[in-house]
């Protein structure tokens, strides 16, 4: 399944295997840290890793899912979603949103309607008992990283619950066309949403809250999960959300767990879900320094691949020390993975396919040629980007030929392999001209 050879730029000899995924570009660190974190998968996957983070660490786990492992390795991540460990209620949110991008991934309905049949009375449960009445606001917290009491209420965690009513009401329709389930999560979503604005935002500073404790104190450190998911959703006005990732604190080495004066961590999630706001709300500036100082951290320590976090200031990766970090490890490692399909690629999963849209500019500047064997429906995707300037935007398929302008659309009945080619002139407007 795969070869050893030496790919040798800049000076550095980075040893390298060709996995099922592949990353080609003029940046080795881009390219090491990519496929390190498709090491980290395919290993994972032959170890037994998917089942036994499904039961030790279940937050994490779902995590990896939706971030990238339900795309590489469809068929191992689905009986791992179906026996998930739910004790920890906080994974519920990430759980739903996993499970709906691994079923827009592989279009299994047999799969989605086995979650379906029991998730309407989870979610009833958690309203019932895990939801605060007083303030309207779900309790409890997403990030291990940040510590707070069972009875707070977290931006992050709030804002991740409004998109899951989202979802709810799309699967509701999906599974059995039952639109008044729909309707009623829908409701459930924008009166959350108006809970959120007004517990968690000041309109007259601008200024984001990350947390309402149990005694009503709200907290103002700036909290990279929470930071992100308002940036990722619709939770405040476009022009209000810009603003606020336009003030984004940043350390040394990327936008930290929680900007504190002390004990600063870096958690590859959360900058990736960070990289999804930045993708919306085009700062195009900061995705590129988190996804740089990224790959530059698992590349000065690639023998040991990614770690389950970092120190924000220095870089120093956390260790290994128990069994569940390995479960984070696959999830910093699928964090890298989710910022090169979601941001480079612009890829977005619907029900009516899959459509492409990189960043050709950014594409242009890092020199990225080629990002092949990726998986979708019964396809297996090659998107190359093309110097050459006869060429066209061009899918081929099946010996057909299909030019696209824009965005390049895959439907899901797509079956072999398909080439999908960008070239950078017609995309870059600056070059159209040269």
């Amino acid at each position: 399944m795969k070869k050893m050879l030496f790919f040798i730029a800049a000076g550095l000899f980075l040893p390298m295997s060709l996995w099922a995924q592949e990353f080609h570009s003029k940046d080795p660190q881009l390219n090491g840290a990519f496929q390190i974190a498709m090491e980290t998968l395919l290993k994972s996957k032959e170890d037994g890793q998917f089942a036994t983070c499904a039961k030790q660490a279940p937050v994490q786990w779902v995590t990896s899912a939706w971030n990238a492992a339900s795309l590489c390795f469809p068929k191992e991540v689905t009986p791992s979603l179906l026996n998930i460990n739910k004790t920890n209620t906080n994974c519920f949110p990430l759980y739903i949103m996993a499970v709906w991008h691994h079923y827009l991934v592989t279009g299994d309905m047999n799969f989605l309607q086995k979650i379906w049949a029991t998730a309407p009375q989870e979610l009833s449960e958690i309203e019932t008992n895990g939801y605060d009445k007083k303030t309207g606001l779900f309790l409890g917290n997403l990030n291990i990283s940040v510590t707070g009491q069972a009875n707070d209420k977290f931006l992050s965690t709030n804002c991740l619950y409004y998109e899951m009513y989202r979802v709810m009401a799309q699967m509701s329709v999906t599974t059995n066309g039952d639109n008044k389930y729909a309707s009623a999560c829908t409701r459930k979503a924008e009166k959350l949403k108006k809970k959120i604005r007004a517990r968690f935002f000041n309109e007259k500073t601008g200024q984001l809250f990350y947390c309402l404790d149990a005694e009503g104190k709200l907290h103002a450190e700036q909290e990279g999960l929470g930071l992100a998911f308002v940036g990722m959703y619709d939770i405040l006005s476009r022009q209000e959300t810009r603003s606020i990732i336009d003030k984004a604190k940043f350390a040394y080495m990327g936008l930290p767990v929680l900007f504190s004066p002390k004990n600063m961590q870096l958690q590859p999630a959360v900058n990736a879900f960070f990289s999804d706001a930045c993708h919306k709300t085009f700062r195009v500036d900061f995705f590129e320094k988190e996804w740089c100082n990224l790959a530059n951290l698992v590349m000065k320590t690639r023998d040991a691949g990614y770690a389950p976090s970092y120190d924000a200031t220095s870089g120093v990766p956390v260790a290994l020390t128990t069994p569940e970090d390995k479960c984070v490890q696959l999830l910093s490692a699928t964090a890298f993975a989710r910022m090169v399909f979601n941001y480079v690629l612009g890829m977005e999963f619907s029900p009516e396919g899959l459509t492409l849209d990189p960043d050709m500019d950014m594409v242009f500047r890092f020199g990225i040629t080629a990002i092949s064997g990726i998986p979708y429906r019964n396809a297996k995707l090659n998107i190359v980007f093309s110097s050459d300037e006869h060429d066209k935007n061009m899918i081929v398929h099946e010996g057909r030929e299909e030019p696209f302008t824009g965005k390049a659309f895959i439907s899901p009945g797509s079956k072999g392999n398909i080439q999908i080619t960008f070239p950078y002139k017609t995309n870059i407007k600056h070059l159209q001209n040269h």
